[in-house]
């Protein structure tokens, strides 16, 4: 039960740094930033 709820707060961290990443390079890409 550990392992798995703590396998699944990375998932979700990774994922959350996964999509400021990508809406970074999107601004960036704009020229919004």
């Amino acid at each position: 039960m550990g392992g798995l709820h703590g396998s699944l707060a990375t998932y979700v961290a990774l994922m959350c740094k996964l999509s400021m990443y990508l809406s970074y390079i999107l601004m960036c890409s704009t020229g919004d930033l």
